[in-house]
């Protein structure tokens, strides 16, 4: 590891003017990580690298060197209670999640809650004025705005530029290699096929570090323009399973690097690239716990991260050649982990040359496929109920099969699904629906209601593409570069149907009318990465959910917040209790319940699933302190709210005999807490005023003895 680091240039610490490995380490306990530096999180990349404590709360935070505070905030959200300490030159650690501050530094916290009469708190001082020596206690550690117990550490440049902990010696142990789990080949443009289908395709991956291997044993064949995603993790060490990461994420090409991701450091101003990095269509599509990783280079990306690369790097054209790549994780202590990828290419035609004739009886298969075209391919019928397999007659060399065949299908020699197929009788007639799971296409699904006698195509442009073969009555096709406005076309045998998708394109500084007017969105200046297709589609009221409103992709995050607006006009609700909410992983979000004339008005970082709901419940408290109970330090509650819920400007407010207290907040376990320790011993009353943002309040109180 000391060598790996020795190697690396990194300016900020000749800048800062210390040595690697001078910093204390921030606890007083073992050294255990529990996330890495620049980890995926939902709309951003993890800025920090987090350490268990493993007392939990109230262990001490120890300053690793001399410095002050430069700010604190306390907040129930995000960071939580945090400490942003500036250490020399232009450094600062950031703390958060803490339990609690010390010293001066909680005295001018709560003298500023009670001046404000706010349970919330941010301050900025000048240098000299809150100082800790290293070694001295900081805080305390916490799980404020966050789950769990454990801290959050963040080294930066400045404030706005977050590096990586490794570099100042924060990653003791870490003996075990990156691990590769899958590896998803995905087509880019609709030329595109992976073991003849025109669809994402998933290899599992075997072994460990430069031993790895597809878990498949047969070739991939494939043709056109492709990309590669991985899923993959890291881990430290056999005491510490977590899983991270990787530090660096390279691909190559016969030698020459296609791809190089480095997790050292990145800029606050592009953290939302995340949604650039990781394909998020991808996961939408396949209902993935996680984002696969991209090895290209996406259009609209210039975060840090990426070297040496540009828009395009890592995109992989097969035409001709055999291509051998070569998947590179490396962590911070230099293990590694080598996966080598073969792609064969085989081009296997839109409108496949197969034909079939029936007399009587008799079915006769040609094709004007080549020996050479029919490396991997197989032919298929069935008859009585059993498949056969045969292999594909070659040009001016058909093949007669038996009587009453039920079908024949053209197969790769491994994949299920068929590539072609013919089935006696009539074809049924489709059902169209489209979705856009991701920024780069949009998937057109045709379901019959019986088979078809032949495989269904789609024209676009004057360009026919086939589709993926679900079943025997569903059809899925990706179209790649579609324009808004355009119209498409699916044809199958004796029949075709047209249809013009209600599809736009989202564009930086536009506005949009959706549903006939009843939605508006309005995208800012600088507010896509990139142009995107898009679509909205009302979703119907049922028995559990109300009318919803779906504009897709959902999984897109935009570059800057864009406005979504309803019109209440003709509502018959009280605007005041109307609220704007999203509907994501079977869960409701509030977004907003300001109305704008006329317009219920809220801002939203990404698309996907919203509606609007009445709020009219108060929030439920229930005060967990008995009648007369004995306290020496702290009062507690449980509180929730259905909807609207609280924000940093509406929180629960505390009263002791009338005089207002800072209360704390806790939205993950639904609780708050007033500190008594410094009121005067003997009878006092507890009063509990909370509203939530829908103006919903509940009022209880509670007599108390302080011991």
């Amino acid at each position: 590891m000391t060598g790996h680091r020795a190697i690396v240039p990194f300016f900020f610490l000749a800048l800062a003017g210390f040595a690697q490995d001078s910093l204390l380490w921030p606890l007083d306990c073992e050294h255990h990580i529990t996330s890495t530096f620049a980890e995926f999180r939902v709309g951003h990349f993890h800025a920090g690298t987090d350490f268990r404590t493993p007392d939990g709360e109230g262990m001490p935070i120890i300053a690793p060197a001399d410095g002050y505070v430069l700010r604190a905030r306390e907040t129930p959200w995000g960071y939580g209670k945090v400490v942003y300490f500036r250490i020399q030159d232009d450094i600062t650690v950031v703390f958060a999640h803490l339990s609690g501050f010390t010293g001066m530094l909680a005295e001018r916290m709560d003298a500023e809650k009670f001046e404000h009469k706010k349970n919330t708190a941010e301050l900025w001082f000048k240098e000299g004025e809150v100082v800790f020596e290293a070694g001295d206690t900081i805080g305390f550690s916490g799980s404020t705005g966050a789950g769990s117990p454990h801290l959050h550490f963040e080294l930066r440049k400045g404030m706005d530029t977050p590096f990586n902990a490794g570099y100042v010696g924060y990653i003791k142990k870490d003996d075990l290699p990156p691990q590769i789990e899958s590896v998803w080949i995905i087509p880019r443009a609709g030329n595109a096929h992976i073991n003849g289908r025109p669809t994402p395709a998933r290899f599992a991956v075997r072994g460990v570090k430069d031993s790895l291997e597809l878990a498949r044993e047969k070739p991939i064949f494939a043709h056109g323009t492709i990309s590669l995603c991985i899923e993959a993790f890291d881990r430290e060490c056999v005491s510490n399973l977590n899983r991270f990461g990787a530090y660096k994420i390279e691909l190559f090409a016969r030698g020459d690097t296609l791809y190089r991701f480095l997790a050292d450091t990145f800029s606050y101003s592009r953290t939302k690239q995340i949604g650039l990095l990781y394909d998020l269509g991808l996961q939408d599509e396949f209902g993935l716990t996680k984002p696969p990783f991209r090895l290209d280079h996406p259009a609209g990306a210039d975060i840090n991260l990426l070297k040496g690369t540009r828009e395009g790097s890592g995109v992989i054209e097969i035409k001709t050649d055999t291509v051998e790549l070569k998947v590179r994780l490396e962590d911070f202590a230099g293990n590694f982990a080598e996966l080598p990828i073969t792609i064969i290419p085989v081009d296997i035609p839109t409108e496949i040359p197969i034909t079939i004739n029936t007399t009587g009886q008799s079915v006769t298969v040609s094709s004007g496929f080549s020996s050479e075209d029919t490396v991997g391919l197989l032919l298929e019928y069935r008859k009585g109920g059993i498949a056969y397999r045969e292999e594909i007659p070659i040009k001016d060399n058909p093949t007669d099969l038996p009587a009453q065949v039920e079908y024949v299908e053209l197969k790769t020699d491994d994949i299920a699904s068929p590539l072609w197929f013919w089935r006696p009788g009539e074809s049924g007639n489709p059902e169209i629906s489209i979705s856009i799971p991701g920024s780069e296409s949009i998937v057109v699904s045709a379901d019959f209601d019986k088979p078809p006698s032949s495989l269904p195509l789609i024209e676009y442009k004057d360009t026919k593409t086939r589709p993926d073969i679900v079943s025997d009555t569903s059809f899925v096709f990706r179209i790649f570069d579609f324009e808004p406005g355009g119209k498409l076309e699916i044809s199958w045998p004796g029949s075709e149907t047209k249809f013009k998708p209600n599809i736009w394109a989202v564009k930086s500084k536009r506005e949009y009318e959706l549903a006939d007017g009843q939605w508006r969105l309005e995208i800012p200046k600088a507010g896509v990465f990139v142009p995107f297709n898009a679509r909205d589609t009302i979703l119907p009221a049922d028995s559990i959910m109300p009318e919803r409103i779906l504009i897709e992709p959902s999984n897109v995050v935009l570059r800057s917040r864009a406005k979504l607006s309803f019109d209440t006009t003709g509502t018959s609700a009280d605007s005041g209790k109307l609220c704007l909410v999203r509907f994501w992983e079977g869960k409701r979000y509030f977004i907003s319940n300001y109305i704008d004339d006329g317009f219920l008005t809220g801002f939203v970082t990404a698309f996907g699933t919203f509606g609007v709901e009445q709020d009219t419940i108060a929030p439920e408290l229930r005060l967990t302190v008995a009648e007369n109970a004995r306290i020496s330090k702290t009062l507690a509650a449980n509180i929730s709210d259905d909807l609207s819920g609280f924000s940093n400007d509406v929180l629960p407010n505390s009263y002791i005999d009338s005089v207002w207290r800072p209360t704390e907040y806790d939205p993950e376990k639904g609780k708050i807490f007033v500190s008594v320790e410094d009121i005067e011993p003997g009878e006092h009353i507890w009063r509990v005023e909370a509203s939530d943002i829908a103006g919903n309040t509940v009022i209880d109180s509670v007599r108390f003895v302080k011991e």
